[in-house]
């Protein structure tokens, strides 16, 4: 896990860099990977990180301008907006930032953040072994765009690939983070997290690419259950 914590304010800098050790020190008894840094776009010259703790008013770019690059390399960074002005809520929300912490920072509120922070990445970032009988592969979590069923067994398409799995839908469902993977019928299993828009009629998929059919009983579950989710993850 790689962390970075960017705000030009120094002593600020310091602050929260000291709390998140201290809250890795207390709860795992290891610190992770934790980089510091003044400007935005010096951050951005390193490689990919896992989390980031970013303050909003930086100097040569913002806050929303770094966070959107960031995105745009990872879409699973997760990011923790920090800020003084509560001017920039709506900002965050269209960046899906995942939380929204207001200085100053309170220790209690950035450990609660930081725990639920931890527990998404360890979901996205978990590796599942594909295997057909004749080729394996390994995927990451939050690569799973979908899953569909192929006779008795299934089809994972990823952002990498699509891979045949010796699986059944039902043992895909009891491997698969509840929390993120929805089966809105019995032929599909969905990643929320890519979900671009929905209907009675169907879900789309990244940006459209893939269409799944939701069964009209779960179609009311299923709204409930991406509510959560979109709540949950920022």
């Amino acid at each position: 896990m790689r962390i970075a914590i960017c705000d030009d304010d120094a002593d600020m800098l310091r602050q929260l860099d000291n709390m998140v050790a201290d809250y890795f020190r207390e709860s795992v008894n290891k610190i992770p990977s934790i980089s510091t840094f003044t400007d935005g776009t010096l951050m951005l010259k390193e490689k990919n990180f896992d989390i980031v703790l970013l303050d909003m008013e930086m100097p040569v770019k913002n806050g929303i301008d770094i966070g959107r690059e960031l995105k745009n390399r990872n879409r699973d960074v997760i990011i923790i907006v920090i800020t003084s002005y509560l001017d920039y809520l709506d900002d965050a929300f269209r960046l899906k930032a995942f939380r929204y912490i207001t200085k100053p920072v309170v220790k209690g509120r950035l450990y609660r953040n930081l725990r639920d922070a931890c527990k998404l990445y360890m979901s996205v970032s978990r590796n599942f072994l594909v295997d057909n009988g004749e080729k394996a592969v390994t995927v990451k979590s939050g690569d799973i765009i979908m899953i569909e069923a192929d006779c008795h067994e299934s089809l994972v398409h990823t952002l990498r690939g699509d891979y045949h799995s010796n699986l059944t839908m039902t043992e895909w469902m009891t491997k698969l983070d509840n929390s993120r993977f929805y089966s809105p019928h019995r032929s599909y299993i969905v990643n929320m997290s890519y979900i671009a828009s929905f209907s009675h009629e169907g879900i789309l998929l990244l940006d459209g690419k893939y269409s799944v059919q939701i069964s009209r009983r779960r179609y009311n579950e299923f709204k409930r259950a991406y509510l959560i989710f979109l709540e949950v993850s920022g």
